[in-house]
């Protein structure tokens, strides 16, 4: 056993005096010692805002197969995958069934359009994000489809309000004569938007505008689609693919362009027929 303790001490002694020594004759005070330290890593999600989910059927009670997102962090959470789930929160028999539908995409940009399974869409669902694996704030709202309506075509989101005139109907065609409104201060351009396909937008006379898409049968007139569009004062702004939806604005002759206070875009129209054609060249040349 003596010769082993005899081997260790020789041993130790050889360590101690290369530490003392140094590797190559250097001094002591060339040796670094560096102490390590507990580190920490914290998880969590990227984003703590709400992420608004909306979807926009093109009518009441359709279909819908996609879902718009608003409000990603593009700062915090860019290039991440996203989760969206719609469910029925009074679904009973597990998470899988109260899921009616489902997607995903990757933050890209601060808005989002994510593909799902196909579903009809109601107020009464709510809508989950997750974002990286991380669950995230989010709203769920659902857009009725508009038959008629007013937008800032500069996108500042000034408000405008279509009123209608007149609203004639007859068998292969139909009317709409109206002007646009503003309470804005400054004027800017507006566009008028209409869905054919839309029903329920009260024009006066207990009539309804548009009749439909496609336009109900009535006496000596089979069922029909509007194929053409006739306009008064406006340019239309969409194709032919567009429809069952037109937008319009003014015409550039200048006169009507614009709307502001006190500054109405007037004598503005459109008719669509089963035989006439749509407007080639479509575009507002200003």
């Amino acid at each position: 056993m003596r010769p082993r303790r005899t081997l260790a001490v020789l041993l130790v002694a050889a360590f101690t005096a290369a530490l003392v020594g140094g590797v190559g004759g250097a001094g002591a005070a060339a040796l670094t010692v560096h102490a390590g330290g507990a580190q920490a890593l914290v998880l969590g999600r990227c984003q703590s805002s709400p992420v608004t989910v909306t979807a926009a059927p093109p009518e009441a009670g359709a279909a819908v197969t996609s879902l718009a997102l608003a409000g990603l962090d593009t700062a915090a959470c860019g290039g991440r995958p996203v989760r969206v789930e719609v469910v029925d929160p009074t679904a009973t028999g597990g998470w899988s069934s109260a899921v009616r539908a489902s997607g995903t995409t990757t933050v890209e940009a601060a808005a989002a359009t994510v593909a799902t399974d196909s579903f009809v869409p109601t107020g009464a669902l709510t809508a989950r994000v997750v974002i990286d694996g991380w669950t995230v704030p989010s709203a769920w709202s659902v857009t009725a489809a508009v038959g008629l309506r007013c937008v800032d075509a500069t996108g500042l989101g000034r408000s405008c309000t279509v009123v209608v005139d007149r609203y004639q109907v007859w068998h292969g065609g139909y009317r709409l004569d109206f002007h646009v409104v503003s309470t804005s201060l400054l004027p800017f351009r507006y566009e008028v938007q209409a869905d054919l396909s839309a029903t329920g937008l009260d024009v006066g006379a207990r009539q309804d505008a548009f009749p439909g898409w496609p336009v109900p049968a009535s006496p000596g007139h089979p069922t029909w689609y509007p194929v053409g569009v006739r306009l008064t004062n406006a340019c239309i702004v969409t194709s032919a693919g567009d429809l069952p939806v037109i937008a319009l604005r003014g015409a550039g002759t200048g006169w009507n362009d614009l709307v502001a206070l006190g500054w109405p875009a007037r004598a503005l129209g459109f008719q669509v027929d089963d035989t006439a054609t749509f407007p080639s060249g479509a575009g507002c040349h200003w």
